[in-house]
């Protein structure tokens, strides 16, 4: 059996070495192919004595594949990274046109002479993994995906990721137990495991690897010409990684934003959550949003008449965003930024949650509180959550219903139950004691 495995970064890798090992235990002949898109996976594997290949500096392949011929199916993988990379008013669609070539001549030699017979991918959007996946099903190539679930679980499916999951709740009347089993888990919220980094000895040349893949994430100007477009994720050096860095870890560091305790509202609060602009929870599943500031601008405008917004950027993304949100928010006496405050106590004080996809959404429902979905989730379009359709008139409305209208305890709790103990896989793939999915071996 040959596998394909497909990482990001130094945890991932870390993880996914952790699941070769138990595959390793079960067959006894299997041989695997990894493929590392940054430089800390790399180096993961290959300090650990594994097999590694990063496409992104491979020599250039010869093949059938082409701009000339091949044009719409290469704009289609590449579309992810350019719209990624039109966010911050860059257009780099002919490079990026260049290294699918690259890519697609080189994966196709290697699934043509390897004969694969999984692929087991982090994500399914950016270049490489697009191209993977693309190849995989060219040659009947099973695939398994890869992603991190809500609640420190993991998510291990056929199908795909966020919104394109394969669980199907049967929203089926719960018996006692079951529903003290999830009271029961609501109560356990927040009880993190340790994570492996905190005993994890990292070397000189783990941090020389690490500090290339953010160099490749976030090209400084100067040098950006160098390296792969498909790699970046669109802020420079100085505002994606220096800026936020200095802000971070100046002693006595600013808050610029208008910030607002919850104590301090006088007023019942809605809670506006946003994620991570470069990620494809925008980029793929928010079909009426192209980005953060039009959502933000849209709640704001139809907020109903006594509520407060609170506004709460991503932990990663804090004081990044564009920065026209920021000047927006200064422009209204009921709208505030709240990052610090425990985010199970923001939820429960909240009316109700809007975001587009968030994770932040199926802990909402957990806690019992109505959610204002403005793109697509893997808990949305289910019954479950107010789903905006793209009529702006009609967000008034949605907002107004989810703020006023009794939570469906029921139905709710339904799909929760067989969302996490019948398709979630305990452990995160950052927890110091990993811990195996069984459903992997229900695939191979």
């Amino acid at each position: 059996m040959k596998i394909m495995t497909v990482t990001y970064f130094y945890d991932f890798a870390r993880y996914f070495l952790f699941l070769e090992k138990n595959i390793y235990n079960t067959y006894s002949e299997v041989e695997f192919f990894n493929v590392s898109i940054y430089p800390c996976a790399h180096r993961y594997w290959k300090k650990n004595k594994y097999h590694s290949v990063m496409p992104a500096i491979s020599t250039n392949v010869k093949g059938k594949y082409s701009i000339d011929n091949n044009l719409d199916l290469i704009d289609k993988l590449i579309s992810f990274n350019n719209k990624a990379l039109n966010l911050f008013g860059k257009d780099e669609v002919v490079t990026l046109r260049k290294n699918a070539v690259k890519y697609l001549n080189y994966f196709d030699e290697k699934f043509a002479k390897s004969k694969f017979d999984y692929v087991i991918t982090s994500g399914e959007s950016r270049l490489i993994p697009a191209i993977i996946i693309y190849i995989a099903k060219k040659y009947n190539v099973r695939i398994i995906y890869f992603e991190q679930g809500p609640f420190g679980t993991t998510m291990i499916d056929r199908k795909g990721v966020n919104a394109n999951i394969s669980f199907e709740p049967t929203f089926r009347e719960l018996k006692k137990f079951e529903v003290d089993k999830l009271s029961e888990f609501v109560r356990s919220i927040g009880m993190r495991r340790e994570k492996f980094w905190t005993a994890e000895q990292f070397s000189f040349l783990d941090r020389v690897y690490r500090f290339m893949t953010t160099i490749l994430m976030y090209p400084p100007r100067i040098l950006e010409g160098l390296f792969p477009k498909d790699l970046s994720l669109g802020p420079s050096f100085s505002k994606g990684y220096l800026e936020p860095f200095m802000k971070k870890h100046l002693p006595n560091k600013l808050k610029l934003m208008k910030n607002v305790e919850v104590e301090c509202v006088n007023e019942p609060y809605i809670a506006l959550y946003l994620q991570v602009p470069v990620d494809a929870q925008l980029i793929e599943h928010a079909p009426h949003y192209q980005c953060f500031y039009q959502m933000v601008k849209d709640v704001i405008e139809v907020i109903p008449e006594g509520y407060h917004l609170l506004i709460r950027e991503h932990p990663q993304y804090q004081g990044k965003y564009d920065s026209r949100i920021y000047d927006l928010v200064d422009q209204y006496e009921n709208v505030s930024f709240q990052n610090y405050i425990d985010l199970k106590k923001m939820i429960v004080g909240s009316s109700c949650s809007i975001l587009n996809n968030s994770a932040v959404g199926i802990e909402s429902l957990l806690l019992g509180v109505n959610v204002v979905c403005l793109g697509e989730a893997y808990y949305s379009h289910r019954g479950i959550t107010y789903d905006f359709h793209g009529n702006f008139c009609s967000l008034r409305e949605l907002i107004y219903h989810a703020c006023t209208e009794k939570f469906n305890t029921r139905k709710v709790e339904s799909f929760l139950y067989e969302f996490i103990f019948d398709y979630l896989q305990d452990g995160h793939f950052q927890d110091k004691e990993l811990v195996f999915p069984s459903v992997i071996n229900e695939y191979l």
